[in-house]
């Protein structure tokens, strides 16, 4: 028994002996192990914070894209089935014209006679594209926001059957430098450009469309 007690007391001593060498760490040890930690740290941080910046973008992105669409979308619409534009207020940043929206103006309108058709204008207001609507019997138009993250919006008109010709130093993607400066835009024009320039976040872009017009007795 006292042979084995001997043992269990030398065997402790061993294992404490041991434990107490390596029971801690050095300061050097530390400082490496909190070094590596603040590196993967930083690591971690910077992909996080790259993946929200993308995320960002993207999100910009697809709301100047679906922006865009609608803007387009709706002014196309309705400019191909104007039955007249109203040359006073139609310049480079506005676009007025009479259109049968409910459509039930028939096939007599004339260049005096809209009694059904209702004025449209669109231009641009706070970054917003605006559609305003003036109803047949004179109601004040109501304005309507079409599409936003717009800087600037331009119409260029063309004779029938001329294509635009590209300025070379424009800022503005797709202007042109032979769009029709007569008048008499009614009676002339045959197609009118649109060209936005949008932004959201540090998102640039710039649109166009073209569209043919189909004015009902057109002199």
């Amino acid at each position: 028994m006292k042979l084995i007690n001997r043992g269990l007391r030398k065997t402790r001593k061993s294992i404490a002996g041991i434990a107490g060498e390596e029971a801690g760490f050095t300061l050097v040890e530390l400082s490496m192990v909190m070094l590596i930690s603040v590196i993967m740290l930083a690591g971690m941080v910077a992909m996080i914070t790259n993946a929200f910046d993308l995320f960002g973008t993207s999100k910009d992105l697809q709301a100047v894209t679906d922006s865009q669409r609608r803007v387009l979308g709706s002014m196309t619409r309705q400019i191909r089935n104007a039955l007249f534009l109203v040359d006073a207020e139609c310049d480079e940043n506005t676009l007025t014209f009479y259109s049968d929206i409910d459509n039930d103006q028939g096939t007599a309108a004339d260049v005096d006679n809209y009694a059904q058709a209702e004025k449209v204008s669109f231009y641009l207001e706070d970054k917003k594209v605006m559609m305003s609507v003036t109803e047949p019997d004179g109601t004040p138009a109501v304005p309507a926001t079409i599409g936003s993250y717009v800087n600037s919006i331009k119409f260029y008109y063309f004779l029938a059957k001329e294509l635009p010709e590209l300025d070379p130093i424009s800022p503005d993607p797709k202007s042109p430098i032979n769009s029709y400066a007569g008048t008499e835009k009614n009676e002339e024009v045959g197609m009118i450009r649109i060209v936005l320039r949008m932004q959201k976040g540090d998102i640039q872009r710039s649109f166009y469309q073209d569209v043919a017009l189909r004015i009902l007795d057109r002199t």
